[in-house]
């Protein structure tokens, strides 16, 4: 196969990283955007590797039942949105997918072995309007989102997949450059240059982000009863912390966080909350304050995880396995990433059992999901 060359494919399934459809051709990977599963293309190749190859769209010969024509009038130009012209229902068959295949990796599973665990996907409530925050980029009149794999500005009056409030009566206020435009919890909108800094993360999906919350303080009452503490790990100004401390009166739980500011708006809400007197918030390197624990920190006490894209990695882990060695009942670990998660997963599961995963649809028309996954100790479990 060379670059140029065209050839008919049959689509068999959509991939992880970029959203494209994935078929083969005289036994090698061929990946080709804007296509959907079940699919017949004429495709044209146009970059060879060695294990794979890239091709661009030609013609559908047979389209796929998963098909639908794009409501955005520039899916297929803009970068934001790679799946906007598969039908809701598969998008979420084929994040599961993703989700199987990552843990069975991780665990390095059997074919056919039946899971010891289970797994769950939540459907977004709205497909389209769900994110409270967006970036775009300003060049004179223009403004817009890049293209795919560009600078080019795609000049937009709406998103579709933004919340209505975010561009309406928009009208940027430079000249050149790029805005983050966003809405608060109380749906006040507010526009800062991207670098000029500002907030610190915070989940892009308002209504996924409660359902979100949810999952996690059900994780943590599995946990099992006396349990006393809570480690929130990574816990920004304290998103997963307050719904754990209303729901569960009888934790104990201490935030850390690298960001200040995100730690003292946690402190702040703690006291206007009524929570300070059992919520503690610190202001650390996650790794070099898992260091500082030791068996009597963690006696029944629960982790939650929640790390950026990047993941734990294996410093990490073994500080949160030594801990699971000596106490630690059991780790709730979140993940937007599914490579840092299969690693980790593969990590922790050395110390801990894998015994539930929930899969979050936070970024529909995307490839992306949120994975929640609750581990319990083996030390814990044994008689």
């Amino acid at each position: 196969m060379q670059q140029g060359d065209i050839v008919n494919l049959k689509i068999d399934r959509l991939s992880y990283n970029g959203g494209r459809g994935v078929g083969r051709y005289d036994g090698l990977v061929v990946f080709v955007p804007e296509t959907a599963p079940n699919e017949l293309i004429e495709a044209k190749i146009v970059a060879v590797k060695k294990n794979f190859t890239e091709a661009e769209l030609i013609k559908i010969l047979e389209p796929s039942p998963f098909r639908r024509k794009p409501p955005c009038p520039v899916a297929g130009v803009c970068g934001g949105c790679s799946w906007q012209h598969v039908v809701y229902e598969e998008q979420l068959r084929q994040k599961e997918a993703f989700l199987r295949y990552a843990l069975a990796r991780a665990l390095r599973e059997k074919t056919g072995e039946p899971p010891q665990y289970g797994i769950t996907i939540l459907p977004a409530p709205s497909e389209f309007r769900y994110r409270n925050r967006i970036q775009i980029h300003v060049e004179g009149a223009e403004y817009g989102f890049y293209a795919k794999r560009s600078r080019e500005i795609v000049s937009i009056e709406d998103c579709l997949i933004a919340e209505a409030e975010l561009l309406k009566n928009f009208s940027p206020n430079l000249s050149a450059g790029s805005l983050e435009i966003s809405l608060d919890e109380f749906g006040q909108r507010h526009i800062r240059e991207l670098d000029k800094g500002g907030p610190s993360f915070a989940q892009v999906n308002t209504q996924q982000n409660e359902v979100l919350r949810a999952v996690v303080v059900d994780y943590v009452a599995r946990i099992g009863q006396g349990l006393r503490r809570a480690f929130d790990i990574y816990c920004g100004d304290g998103n997963l912390s307050f719904p754990i401390l209303d729901r569960l009166p009888a934790l104990q739980l201490e935030g850390v966080e690298l960001s200040k500011a995100a730690v003292q708006r946690a402190r702040d809400r703690a006291n206007k909350s009524g929570f300070n007197s059992r919520a503690k918030f610190i202001s650390a390197d996650a790794q070099v304050y898992l260091k500082t624990l030791k068996s009597d920190d963690v006696d029944a006490a629960v982790m939650i995880l929640d790390p950026p894209r990047a993941g734990l990695g294996k410093s990490t882990v073994s500080e949160i396995s030594r801990l699971g060695s000596c106490g630690l009942r059991g780790v709730i670990l979140i993940s937007c990433d599914l490579g840092s998660f299969e690693r980790d997963v593969g990590l922790l599961q050395e110390q801990f059992s894998l015994i539930d995963v929930t899969g979050i649809d936070m970024f529909p028309q995307t490839e992306y999901v949120e994975v929640v996954s609750l581990f319990l100790s083996r030390a814990a479990q044994k008689p």
